[in-house]
């Protein structure tokens, strides 16, 4: 587990019982940033207080934990330290406090579980030399400077930064599988959240497209049933989050329904019809459906995505062509007029996913070989115009721009609609030597629509 050395370094730097918790922290000069981080979200005046619930247990991450560690990089804390985010920091920061209670390190027991002020649980794993503890996500913090004593409880330095789910968000992956395993997932995603739930099993006959709305915490989906072929025998469906209930025909007898997005401000549901050759939109509800685009009977205008940039007030669509190599990538505003035409001879073009912060849209290029590549539509130039290539059928992405303002990359998620499938994750690294791709989950059944959420939203303290 390569656990620090504990030694019980029982010269552990004790402190005058006149001290408070935040005196402590105060006076330790590799504590600078909880500090600062504490000032920012007022929890400094709780740990000062001598009236103030006590006594508390705090583990307190070093200035290397929040500058060299594993789950709060240095855009994660500006995002942090950002008085916007303030609900979000108080909630990371009383993660790191037991309240009620001093614990100090003889008094943890392996495998024990602690429940913090914020609500979520730690996990201590201890033997003769060594005490770790571990949070819900994916941090591993060993204990370097235990049982720094004040009045109102005790201080452990730790060596990485607590994050609970749904501090950072989106936390999870949604994805859509066919064939003999046809459900909608979803799955937890870079040290936000951790675990599987299927929302369904066995349920959605041929799931293709995926769109979701964090503030309603409702997902969508396409039941595409195609038979006969170019009937409207087809369906949308949707479900809330938390698996309470899936309501299937919202939007009916439609024609080989794909991609899917929502415009979360105005609360529309946009979808393309392959073979009906056409985007349409609804409400959420279903009602209020609307062709934008149509074109009837038209092979080069097969329309397999859909991508809404609501705050430039375009979107973007993937279409096939009447052949493999003769797909194409347009843009309209959102009532489906002003057609452009982005780019032509395109194998087949499948997903089609934006960034908003930086205006780029990605689009890919399916089967054997295939690739995801990067389009400008606004001032701020591509990093790369081929984002990710040699691919295996990918087919669909999503885009995660939440650290964007705060210097931090955006991440493309993207399935893989092999059998066993893949759904991984790359960002847009500037250096080549960091742009990695990493895994969400593997072994799926055809993999198609997939989608960034927030599921796991965080109460206001």
């Amino acid at each position: 587990m390569g656990l620090f050395c504990f030694a019980l370094v029982v010269a552990t730097a004790s402190v005058a019982n006149a001290q408070t918790v935040m005196d402590v922290i105060l006076a330790q000069k590799n504590l600078q940033t909880l500090t600062t981080a504490l000032q920012v979200s007022g929890l400094d005046r709780v740990l000062s207080s001598a009236t103030a619930p006590a006594p508390f247990t705090v583990f307190a991450p070093s200035d290397d934990a929040f500058s060299s560690g594993a789950t709060v990089q240095g855009y994660k804390l500006k995002y942090l330290l950002d008085p916007a985010n303030v609900d979000d920091l108080k909630n990371l920061l009383t993660y790191h406090v037991l309240g009620g209670v001093v614990k100090n390190s003889s008094s943890f027991v392996d495998h024990e579980k602690l429940q913090t002020v914020e609500g979520s649980d730690l996990f201590v794993f201890k033997n003769a030399t060594a005490l770790e503890i571990n949070d819900v996500t994916c941090a591993k913090a060993h204990v370097v400077t235990p049982n720094l004593n004040a009045k109102n409880g005790v201080v452990h330095i730790i060596s990485e930064v607590f994050v609970p789910e749904g501090v950072f968000c989106p936390d999870s992956v949604f994805a859509a599988e066919q064939r003999d395993q046809a459900r909608i997932s979803y799955y937890g995603y870079d040290c936000r959240a951790k675990g599987t739930v299927h929302l369904t099993d066995q349920y959605a006959t041929k799931p293709v497209g995926l769109a979701v709305d964090d503030e309603s915490q409702e997902v969508f989906w396409s039941d595409d049933m195609d038979y006969p072929h170019g009937a409207p025998t087809s369906w949308l469906s949707k479900s809330a989050f938390k698996k309470e209930s899936v309501v299937s025909h919202f939007v009916d007898k439609i024609i080989d329904p794909q991609g899917m997005d929502t415009d979360e401000v105005q609360k529309k549901l946009y979808f393309t019809q392959h073979y009906g050759n056409s985007v349409s939109r609804s409400n959420y509800d279903g009602t209020g459906t609307e062709v934008l685009v149509s074109k009837p009977g038209v092979t080069t205008f097969q329309p397999s995505d859909v991508a809404v940039d609501a705050k430039a007030g375009r979107m973007f669509v993937s279409a096939e062509g009447d052949e493999d190599i003769y797909g194409s990538l347009l843009s309209y505003n959102l009532n489906g007029t002003d057609e452009k035409v982005l780019k032509t001879n395109l194998n087949r073009p499948y997903g089609v996913c934006v960034d908003d912060v930086k205006q780029h849209v990605y689009y890919v290029q399916g089967g054997h070989g295939g690739s995801i590549s990067c389009l400008a539509y606004g001032s701020v130039p591509c990093v790369r115009d081929v984002f990710a290539d040699i691919l295996e059928y990918p087919y669909m992405c999503s885009v995660d721009n939440a650290f964007s303002k705060y210097g931090g990359p955006t991440t493309v998620v993207f399935s893989q609609a092999n059998k066993p499938g893949q759904i991984f994750y790359m960002t847009d690294e500037k250096d080549a030597r960091k742009q990695q791709i990493k895994t969400v989950t593997d072994d799926l059944i055809a993999p198609m629509g997939v989608k960034f959420g927030c599921v796991h939203k965080v109460k206001k303290n």
